[in-house]
C-alpha cells in the first residue's frame, strides 16, 4: 500500500472510532483512489458501510475485498512459493466432502474457508441489515457494532453468544454468498469496482 493510501486509511479508522462515519467513508474512498488493489481498504470501507446501514455498498465492498484477497492467494498457489505451502497445509485440514463441493464451484473456491473474517462480516451485513433478521441475534447486535466501530471487546458471556451465532448463522451465510457471487474465473484480472 502506498503512503498516501495508508495515511488516509489511518485517518478513516480514527474517524470511524470517533463516530464520524460519513467522514470515514470519504477517507476510505480517497484511499482506494490511491490504491485500487488493496483488499484492506475495501474491507474497512465495508465495515463503515455496515455501520451506516448501507447494505448494498457493504456487500459490494466485502466482495471486492474477498476477490482481491483470493486473487493474492491464487497467485501464491499458482507460483508454488512459500505462501503456497501454508495455503496447501490449511486446505488439507478441510473436510474432504466440503472441499470437493467447493472445487465444483471453482478450483479456488476452497480459499474462502481460510478467510473467516470476511465471511463472518459479510454474513452480518446479509443478516443484520435484512428485513428477516432472526430474533436470536438482537442481543449481540449492539456489541458487534461497538466492536466494529470502537474496537471494544464485549464481555465474556456476550462474546460466547457472538461466537455461537458466528458459527451457526453468520459464517455459513457469508461463505455461501461468497461461493455464489465471487467471480472466480476473474481472480487476478480486471477492476473489482466494475465487477462488484
Amino acid at each position: 500500500m502506498n503512503n498516501k493510501a495508508r495515511e488516509l486509511m489511518e485517518e478513516a479508522i480514527r474517524q470511524k472510532q470517533d463516530g464520524e462515519l460519513s467522514e470515514a467513508r470519504v477517507c476510505y474512498d480517497q484511499a482506494i483512489a490511491h490504491d485500487l488493489n488493496e483488499p484492506i481498504l475495501y474491507y474497512g470501507l465495508a465495515k463503515v458501510n455496515y455501520l451506516l446501514a448501507s447494505r448494498e455498498e457493504a456487500i459490494s465492498n466485502y466482495l471486492r475485498a474477498a476477490h482481491l484477497s483470493y486473487a493474492h492467494m491464487k497467485e501464491g498457489m499458482d507460483k508454488g512459493g512459500k505462501g503456497n505451502k501454508l495455503v496447501d497445509e490449511q486446505l488439507k485440514e478441510l473436510d474432504p466432502d466440503l472441499k470437493a463441493a467447493l472445487v465444483e464451484v471453482s478450483e479456488y473456491a476452497p480459499l474462502l474457508m481460510l478467510d473467516e473474517n470476511t465471511a463472518r462480516n459479510l454474513g452480518h451485513v446479509l443478516v443484520d441489515l435484512s428485513d428477516q433478521r432472526p430474533l436470536d441475534v438482537e442481543g449481540c447486535l449492539t456489541a458487534y457494532q461497538r466492536a466494529l466501530q470502537e474496537g471494544e471487546e464485549p464481555d465474556e458471556d456476550i462474546l460466547a453468544e457472538m461466537n455461537r451465532l458466528d458459527d451457526e448463522i453468520y459464517l455459513p451465510v457469508g461463505r455461501e454468498y461468497l461461493a455464489e457471487n465471487i467471480l472466480w474465473e476473474m481472480l487476478g484480472e480486471g477492476d473489482v469496482c466494475e465487477m462488484y
